[in-house]
């Protein structure tokens, strides 16, 4: 569910668009292995902001009056507590309700209009993913039909375009994976590189990408995580699938 605010309804055309655009900005693991991530396609922040306590929407700010007063007007939209600020400068702020979840969060924006904060976006269920510029995280499954053990070093994957592409694959587009190697896990993610400009898509489900994950060493006794969503879901073995997959 999506509720716009200060700008509201005249700009629901935008945020469709926007959502409907390629080339736009759009299990858990050790900290220091995940990038930064950005939710809704709003900014990047750094997976640390979730170390602060929540409840800022107690706080005696500007910007934390402006979240008590919508969530007095919306009191069975918003969730009521566990807010924390996760991105915020002079003019622009971003707020999560809670810690990351699979299934995906409460996200809010605000923009400052005249010296007041004014609320921009409300989303509902926004997942979190990593940032990188050009590109944004894909998904990946592995194939079917494969036995795996611990002297496995190549794997059959389908990597899936989570953008708006028309119902197509991202053939030619699926970047080399970012693969990181730790003691018990490894964390393999896709991206996919940005379209040349700007392209009004639909949105049903794009069909994968076959590709060959090869790793630089035998994946013994790790289990293997699909890096593109955090918290990061299990792949190898095979896990239940996500919400949105």
């Amino acid at each position: 569910m999506i509720r716009l605010k200060g700008i509201r309804w005249a700009s629901i055309v935008a945020v469709a668009a926007l959502w409907l655009a390629v080339g736009t900005a759009s299990g858990r693991a050790d900290e220091g292995a995940t990038p930064n991530l950005r939710t809704c396609g709003g900014k990047a922040f750094p997976l640390s902001v979730f170390n602060q306590s929540a409840g800022y929407q107690k706080e005696k700010t500007a910007l934390a009056a402006t979240l008590r007063r919508e969530l007095k007007e919306d009191p069975f939209l918003m969730p009521k507590r566990g807010w924390r600020v996760v991105f915020k400068d002079a003019k622009y702020a971003e707020l999560v309700a809670g810690k990351p979840t699979r299934g995906g969060n409460a996200w809010s924006s605000y923009r400052k209009v005249k010296g007041r904060w004014v609320g921009e976006y409300y989303w509902s269920n926004c997942w979190f993913s990593p940032v990188r510029d050009g590109a944004s995280s894909g998904e990946w499954y592995l194939s079917k039909g494969q036995k795996v053990t611990p002297k496995t070093t190549s794997l059959k994957v389908d990597v899936y375009e989570m953008e708006c592409n028309s119902g197509r694959p991202a053939t030619g587009r699926v970047l080399v994976p970012e693969i990181k190697y730790r003691p018990k896990w490894v964390i393999v993610t896709y991206f996919i590189k940005w379209k040349t400009g700007s392209t009004f898509e639909t949105c049903p489900s794009n069909p994968p990408v076959k590709k060959t994950l090869r790793l630089a060493e035998p994946l013994g006794n790790r289990t293997i995580l699909d890096g593109g969503f955090y918290p990061f879901p299990h792949r190898v073995p095979v896990g239940k699938p996500n919400p949105w997959g």
